[in-house]
Formats: structure tokens, C-alpha cells, sequence
């Protein structure tokens, strides 16, 4: 992949900075269709991004479970009522 956009002119750092959720703060804070729900012990998801998310979308934006890992919990009811109820309230 990185070859590619070298061929492109883009170096790693746009590539890094394009591809970190940081660099649309501004974006992401006024958007207010943005909803996220993870689990809280996904391994692709550092203590440190679960602190980011909540403060940047704030929490009524932002559903978390304890466990489910990465997508682990997609089959789950509780998991699918969350998905249900954030998609029905941004129609």
C-alpha cells in the first residue's frame, strides 16, 4: 500500500496524518451524525483513543461495551439494540 502512494507523491507522514481520526478533531466535534460504539477491550483501541473518542464526541455519542474484543460482539443483542438505536435517531 505505501508504495502506491509514494508513486502518488504522498509521503508516510500525510499518509499518517490523513489516517489519524486526530487530525479531523474540529470535523468530528461539530458533526453531530457521528456516533461510535466499540467494545472497551479491543486491542486495535489504546486507553488512550477510548479517552480521545469520549471527549471529543462526547459521551451521548459514544457507546461502549466492556467486552466483544475487535467486532467480537456484532451477533450480540445488547450490541445490536445500540446499532439499532444510533441508526434510527440520526434519520
Amino acid at each position: 500500500m505505501i508504495p502506491y502512494y509514494k508513486t502518488k507523491g504522498i509521503t508516510i507522514q500525510d499518509f499518517a496524518r490523513e489516517i489519524n481520526l486526530r487530525s479531523y478533531e474540529s470535523k468530528l466535534r461539530s458533526q453531530k451524525k457521528v456516533r461510535v460504539i466499540f467494545n472497551r477491550n479491543d486491542f486495535l483501541l489504546p486507553p488512550r483513543d477510548i479517552a480521545w473518542l469520549e471527549s471529543t464526541l462526547g459521551k451521548s455519542r459514544v457507546k461502549s461495551f466492556a467486552e466483544g474484543g475487535h467486532l467480537g460482539s456484532l451477533t450480540t443483542p445488547p450490541v445490536q439494540q445500540a446499532l439499532i438505536e444510533t441508526l434510527s435517531d440520526l434519520k
